[in-house]
């Protein structure tokens, strides 16, 4: 099986090897980069993970985009805002869909209105709660004409919030607040099927190929708005899951890139290529963790959850798996986002975390003898998350002397686990959308959210969360914001592991391309200077 796999590796690079001749001598800009799975989703309103957002926002577009952290205005040629910063006005730009269909404000409407559906399943659904009724709407608690966003007319998008964010503009950049009407949804799971050129975008690049299990080929948008200033003529987005594979391909010459944020540099290969001038590196608003199904026994505990969490040696994750610049997360706010205190508890705390297994122990009625052997869940990704789960493994056994099961899935079957409660303990993690701690509070706050797997809920916990998010004083925001992650870490329903830095290898004559703190990643503006 291991010589098939190593076959099949060579017969791609010969393949990319090709593609890189036949790119020289059509004098094409063709940017070329690997990415370890395939897309799970092209539809914005589903998207659930990052690779799937690279993807999507290379082939769409909504009312602004993100540049340098920055929201630039996009399909909005204008916008208002009402006194009490709660009514957003739009003005749409004269754009169109790929098959000639003018954008309207209509599509938003549609759109957004679909994804808040109560049966329809967009797990990024909750970044919609910003929108007035949002919650309520998605939970079935008042009808879809009751959220608040409305087509005043063919140009004209008005949209309400639950309350002022200073942050909306950011935040509309996101995949989910594109528009994608129901008919081009119909079309382009047709294409995805059979592979035809039927695709309906509206984004700088299009896709043209894809090759199941192999490559998707994107070009450069005929129809996109601003087409003018998308410098690259193609994109080659390659899967291949090993990342030796990858390196040896980009130093080999067939890629232009390496690394994150699509894929992973080897982690037993960063020490020898942090020196090397093509390196690169970078802090990003995010923070990787494990989360506990607190509906599932012993998990139900918190103080089994606190223990498994103060067990952990982060720093020692760092040093000796990763061999990178992450930072160890005693807390769920990363340290490059702006709040008051940093650190909830402290890394490797073995006294702590032997007491709190005692009391967890005691208050279930079990003995260390007695306590169940748990599963450890990842995604499949060998160099990463594999070896974190290795390690933690045996960590807990050496602390806890508990025994532990690990379990890898392919992203599209964990993630279907995790929705269903199908887990104990899984590997998740968040990055922000704008590099705001609301954000990261927002992602436990509600009891129905998208992406909290663990199913834990506290009312008070909400209530700060409204709370901060309804006061415009800021010293008072973020306090009130700092006192709910205190509670979320006392009750630990997630235990953070590291924050997130991003590491990745680029030729010198890629320019453009822009990687920030949201860990957003753009091509519109990228160019090849060879």
């Amino acid at each position: 099986m291991k010589r098939a796999l190593v076959y099949i590796c060579l017969l791609l690079v010969l393949c990319f090897s090709c593609t890189k001749k036949s790119d020289k001598k059509s004098k094409m800009s063709i940017f070329r980069v690997n990415t370890s799975h395939e897309p799970p989703t092209t539809d914005p309103r589903k998207t659930s993970d990052n690779i799937s957002s690279y993807v999507i926002k290379m082939c769409f577009e909504g009312l602004t985009r993100l540049k340098n952290d920055e929201p630039v205005l996009s399909l909005a040629e204008s916008y208002t805002v009402s006194e009490d910063q709660k009514k957003y006005t739009f003005k749409l730009k004269e754009t169109y869909w790929s098959d000639g269909t003018k954008i309207t404000a209509h599509d938003f409407e549609e759109t957004w209105k679909t994804s808040i559906r109560p049966d329809f399943p967009a797990l990024s659904a909750n970044a919609l709660y910003y929108v007035k009724n949002g919650k309520k709407a998605k939970e079935g608690k008042v009808s879809i004409d009751e959220f608040g966003v409305r087509a005043v007319d063919d140009e004209t998008l008005e949209v309400e919030l639950e309350f002022p964010n200073p942050a909306f503009l950011s935040l509309v950049a996101h995949c989910v607040y594109f528009p994608y009407p129901e008919r081009i949804a119909e079309i382009n799971l047709k294409y995805l099927e059979d592979h035809s050129r039927s695709f309906i975008s509206n984004g700088p690049f299009h896709p043209i190929k894809w090759h199941t299990q192999n490559r998707i080929i994107f070009e450069k948008s005929k129809t996109y708005w601003d087409k003018d200033v998308v410098k690259l003529d193609e994109v080659h987005l390659s899967f291949v899951p090993d990342q030796n594979t990858e390196l040896s391909m980009y130093e080999q010459g067939d890629l232009d890139w390496a690394g994150q944020p699509f894929s992973n540099l080897p982690s037993d290969s960063v020490a020898s290529v942090k020196e090397r001038d093509d390196y690169n590196s970078y802090m990003i608003s995010g923070t990787y963790y494990y989360v506990f199904n607190t509906k599932k026994f012993p998990f139900t505990n918190k103080n089994i959850r606190k223990a498994l969490t103060l067990a952990i040696n982060r720093k020692d994750l760092i040093e000796h798996v990763f061999q990178v610049e992450h930072e160890p997360a005693t807390s769920l706010i990363p340290n490059i986002v702006e709040s008051l205190k940093k650190g909830k508890f402290h890394d490797a705390d073995i006294v702590k975390a032997r007491e709190y297994f005692r009391q967890g122990l005691q208050e279930l009625g079990l003995t260390a003898e007695t306590f169940p052997r748990i599963t450890l869940s990842h995604n499949t990704e060998p160099n990463i998350h594999f070896k974190v789960a290795q390690a933690i493994q045996q960590q807990w056994k050496k602390v806890l002397g508990i025994s532990t099961g690990l379990q890898n899935q392919e992203w599209k079957v964990y993630i279907d686990s995790l929705a269903k409660e199908k887990f104990e303990v899984a590997r998740m993690g968040a990055t922000s959308l704008v590099t705001d701690p609301a954000f990261f509070i927002e992602q436990f706050a509600y009891e129905f959210g998208g992406f909290d797997f663990s199913k834990w809920y506290s009312p008070k916990y909400e209530n700060l969360y409204l709370k901060a998010m309804n006061t415009t004083n800021e010293k008072k925001r973020l306090e009130t914001l700092n006192e709910a992650e205190e509670i979320l870490m006392d009750e630990m329903p997630i235990a953070p592991l590291f924050f997130y830095s991003s590491n990745y290898l680029k030729r010198d004559y890629v320019k453009n391309v822009i990687v920030d703190k949201a860990n957003n990643f753009e091509l519109k503006w990228a160019e090849m200077d060879n």
